[in-house]
């Protein structure tokens, strides 16, 4: 936000337009506002497919990023009220979607918990599987002494 900010404040300082040259400048600011509402929707779209691939901390970066292009937009003063609305819902879509894949994560990484606790209980009372080879290694292999001579 503070780059939107610093950039804010340069754009304040441009001249107002009055010759024909100067509204080429505006029509180009007015497609530089386009260029970041694009940029927005296609993280946002961005970060639908990647959920949708079970990537979800990538999903959450590309939500992150549309969001915060949104808002960009949404300090701009002569924005008309409809285009604010729709602005608004985006952040607010976005913002939902990322508190969805927040909650996914926290069930994801307490599911992870549970189940190594899980198979930690279950490999000790089975005493087979590959934990029970790897945390027992002298019941599977010879005992073998260093320097002994076999003959």
């Amino acid at each position: 936000l503070e780059r939107a900010d610093a950039a804010t404040t340069e754009i304040r300082k441009l001249p107002s337009p009055q010759t024909l040259s100067e509204r080429n400048d505006v029509q180009s600011a007015t497609s530089a506002e386009e260029l970041i509402y694009n940029h927005s929707c296609a993280y946002g779209r961005q970060g639908a497919v990647k959920q949708l691939l079970g990537q979800n901390e990538a999903a959450r970066s590309s939500y992150r990023s549309a969001g915060l292009l949104a808002e960009t937009l949404l300090m701009e003063t002569n924005l008309g009220v409809e285009d604010r609305a729709v602005l608004e819902e985006y952040v607010d879509g976005f913002a939902d979607r990322i508190t969805e894949l927040d909650d996914a994560l926290l069930q994801q990484s307490r599911m992870a918990v549970s189940s190594a606790i899980s198979m930690t209980a279950t490999g000790s009372r089975r005493g087979s599987g590959v934990v029970s080879l790897v945390t027992n290694p002298s019941s599977a292999m010879p005992n073998f002494t260093l320097g002994a001579n076999p003959l």
